[in-house]
């Protein structure tokens, strides 16, 4: 995350909440996953720590405990953002749905997503999953519609049909999809690596 990306969420969240420093993890520690016990990518870029976020605004009253979010909100100098969801092992639909709707809820809350404009042009949600966890039936699954999208094209790893996930594009974010940890090691990362130079 680029340093003048970190001082204006730095202005925002301060006059709200907290130190910036508070919520500055890396996307190596935000991948870890308690169940099993690893981390789904060993990248040391600079993310919001969207559970520690969550956690300080409920500490302070500023939202309900109820209230989920993502694993990693990325946010890069032209502004996209990446809210960013690590799943090793079991994954329920309702719960990856609150965690968008209560992370959009909490930044436009914050005036990180200003408008519903802002989000619909800039906010990308993506749910990265350990496929090895999955069951034979869900790998089949994955497998072939994977299959399909690279074979029209090379460079396509974004999955939008995997829990009906495109349903939340065009609706509250520009982008909806999931990818396996492999595929966000070799290309999402790739594109906060660019942002940083």
């Amino acid at each position: 995350m680029f340093n003048d990306v970190i001082k204006n969420i730095e202005n925002i969240v301060s006059n709200k909440l907290i130190n910036i420093n508070d919520l500055l993890y890396t996307i190596k520690e935000t991948s870890y996953s308690i169940s099993s016990k690893m981390y789904m990518t060993d990248k040391n870029n600079i993310v919001i720590n969207g559970d520690k976020l969550k956690e300080i605004c409920n500490g302070l009253g500023y939202c309900t405990d109820r209230l989920k979010a993502t694993d990693a909100i990325y946010i890069f100098k032209n502004n996209k953002i990446y809210l960013i969801e690590f799943k090793c092992g079991s994954i329920k639909k309702e719960e990856i749905y609150q965690k968008m709707y209560d992370t959009y809820i909490l930044l436009r809350d914050l005036e990180i997503i200003t408008n519903l404009q802002f989000s619909l042009m800039n906010v990308h949600y993506i749910l990265v999953y350990n496929k090895i966890k999955y069951t034979e039936k869900e790998n089949i699954y994955h497998k072939k519609i994977t299959e399909n999208l690279r074979n029209k094209s090379n460079t396509t790893f974004k999955n939008t049909t995997f829990f009906n996930i495109n349903i939340f594009e065009n609706y509250l974010f520009k982008e909806a999809f999931a990818c396996n940890e492999e595929d966000f090691n070799k290309f999402i990362i790739k594109e906060f690596d660019v942002d940083e130079i």
